[in-house]
């Protein structure tokens, strides 16, 4: 008499009599991406993963809450499958091995990419099973993330100058109020990488009613931009006047920014007209 045995169990004859035992079959490691299991062999090259944008210094571009592993199908108890996982180009990946029993899942796996340096990031980490047990093909989750560098704030649209001092010089008392056109520039530090630059308070210290300016807030100042406001001087009042405007400007608000202080100094004389001199020179 013929018997057909399924895969998976051991064929025993005892006197004649032929018993089946079952025998339990380790599944495959199979990637799990945001709660769906992924076909075996999952390989997201052409859709790499992205893990953001930061600011160079930043801790990491980091996803730890979407890919996990399981020990997948048949569903019944039976040995452990383990693997090994590989980090490659730019990518770290925790733990490095897992060893899971049928149907269970692994933790959260731990995705990075380094930030040590300006650029575009890209990496892999590779998922090769260890242990003997059915046919199970290699996973691959690609990654791919941005390092910006700094920004770089200037009163001039070339050169890195953090401080300016503007004199209105001397003027007679009674005139127009005086004005002038100056300009913050985001300078580009890496071309193509380069952080949006914000200006996040304004403070004034001296004579800020005399010397004034319509500087408002931004933010995300591109980098080789520049946003231009005015002074002013107002001649209402014979005296000699300074201001000092205090402006912290930083990153765009990214992980790894950091605060950039500026420092506008402006001065101005009014003087009597000379008319009036002459003629209290006569009193």
């Amino acid at each position: 008499m013929s018997h057909a045995l399924r895969s998976g169990a051991i064929c025993v004859v005892w006197l004649g009599v032929v018993g089946i035992v079952s025998v339990a079959e380790a599944g495959r490691i199979q990637v799990e991406l945001n709660g769906t299991v992924q076909a075996d062999g999952f390989n997201n090259i052409a859709t790499p993963t992205n893990l953001g944008t930061v600011i160079i210094g930043a801790p990491s571009l980091a996803n730890t809450t979407s890919y996990r592993l399981i020990n997948q199908s048949p569903p019944v108890a039976g040995n452990p499958r383990s693997a090994s996982l590989t980090a490659a180009g730019h990518a770290s990946v925790s733990p490095t091995s897992v060893s899971l029993a049928n149907g269970v899942f692994s933790p959260f796996l731990s995705l990075g990419l380094s930030t040590t340096a300006v650029g575009a990031r890209s990496g892999s980490v590779t998922i090769a099973t260890t242990s003997s047990g059915p046919a199970d093909l290699t996973d691959v989750i690609h990654l791919a993330g941005t390092v910006l560098d700094h920004s770089n704030a200037s009163f001039n649209g070339t050169l890195d100058q953090n401080s300016l001092v503007f004199d209105f010089g001397t003027l007679g008392v009674g005139g127009p109020t005086q004005s002038q056109t100056l300009s913050l520039t985001n300078l580009v530090t890496t071309s193509g990488f380069t952080a949006g630059l914000d200006l996040d308070s304004i403070s004034g210290t001296g004579d800020t009613g005399v010397l004034t300016t319509n500087l408002a807030l931004f933010s995300n100042l591109a980098a080789g931009s520049s946003s231009f406001f005015d002074i002013f001087f107002d001649r209402s009042t014979i005296g000699s006047f300074s201001a000092v405007y205090t402006l912290s400007l930083s990153d765009q608000d990214l992980p790894g920014a950091t605060v950039q202080l500026l420092t506008l100094t402006l001065l101005g004389d009014v003087v009597p007209e000379p008319s009036s001199i002459a003629l209290l020179g006569m009193g």
